[in-house]
């Protein structure tokens, strides 16, 4: 156990993972929940919200992938299982059998009962040495009005973290609040069934500053990934139309702008710059290109990444987090 704990304290955010301080901020709650509640009675889960393409998936598949299970003859452990949620999950059964057939079990038949389900869920998570469940794009879970089937499903989500004795990280978009919000408004929902009561303060992700340290340290992430020279500061323009880039989908559409092209050929930041425009025209359903001249001149261009600049200032000082506004 000595061995275990040491193990979990020392989860540190790799560097195989761009980094800017919301991700930061999500990182350490995840570790935290892991940590801390693992070995306790009581279970605490964690709510991780932001929009699509700003990181969700990829912080629970870098932190899953840092916890590396045991292979033997009989089986492979799974520390951290992290769970996706597919589109058509509506009840608890189904999130169930989901779960299941994520850690390598046979599909339960359509006539097994909640109540066996979830004793073989549970069993599951023993057998695999389960440590941390991260439910991913759990707004699939919920109906879109608040009602019976939502309470079921949150009863289902309480129970789990009541009875199964791993900690659940809950992650999703703005949608997914509603795990945090159900019941404290409706007096017709009894008050001890609220899932807020078993969860740690949320984290909310949001977008890189434009223009700063943060963001080059993102990109360079990026460049890094693709073997291409590091930006440097004075390297304006192409970092205010990676910047324009960023804006239109996040880390969604940087990783399908580096991922998806081979710049192998690139010897200069002027072939750069081409590849760059070609992979967003290939890869990004966006129609203006930011690399593209005719789409974006550079007053333009930076124009509008200035814009959002003073926005995600406006947002980060709001919320808590580090700004790059001057101090008044």
């Amino acid at each position: 156990m000595e061995r275990l704990m040491a193990e979990l304290n020392s989860i540190d955010m790799p560097d195989n993972i761009a980094k800017h301080c919301t991700l930061k901020a999500a990182w350490k709650a995840m570790n935290h929940v892991h940590y801390n509640f693992t070995h306790q009675a009581k279970k605490l889960g964690l709510l991780i919200t932001g929009p699509s393409g700003i990181g969700k998936t990829l912080l629970a598949e870098t932190y899953a992938s840092q916890m590396k299970g045991r292979e033997s003859e009989e089986k492979v452990t799974i520390p951290v299982l992290h769970h996706e949620v597919a589109i058509e999950t509506n009840s608890p059964s189904a999130l169930l059998r989901g779960i299941i057939m994520r850690m390598g079990a046979p599909l339960p038949r359509k006539a097994v009962d909640f109540i066996e389900l979830f004793a073989q869920f549970n069993q599951l998570l023993v057998e695999l040495e389960v440590e941390l469940l991260i439910i991913d794009e759990v707004q699939h879970t919920l109906p879109k009005n608040d009602g019976i089937k939502t309470q079921q499903m949150l009863k289902c989500f309480a129970s789990m973290l009541d009875k199964s004795g791993v900690p659940i990280v809950f992650m999703g978009t703005q949608a997914a609040n509603r795990l945090m919000t159900f019941g404290t408004t409706k007096k017709d929902y009894d008050d001890d069934e609220q899932l807020s009561r078993r969860m740690i303060k949320p984290v909310k992700l949001h977008q890189i500053i434009p223009i700063s340290k943060e963001s080059l340290n993102v990109f360079n992430y990026f460049m890094a990934r693709e073997n291409l020279p590091l930006l440097q500061n004075n390297e304006r323009e192409l970092i205010t139309r990676l910047n324009l880039a960023y804006i239109n989908g996040h880390f969604g559409t940087l990783d399908k702008l580096f991922k998806g092209y081979d710049f192998s050929y690139v010897r200069d930041r002027i072939m750069l710059l081409d590849a760059l425009k070609e992979s967003f025209d290939l890869n990004c359903p966006c129609e203006a290109n930011p690399f593209n001249e005719q789409d974006y001149n550079a007053i333009d261009a930076t124009l509008v990444v200035e814009k959002h600049k003073v926005w995600v200032n406006e947002w980060r000082a709001e919320h808590g987090y580090p700004t790059s506004m001057p101090a008044k």
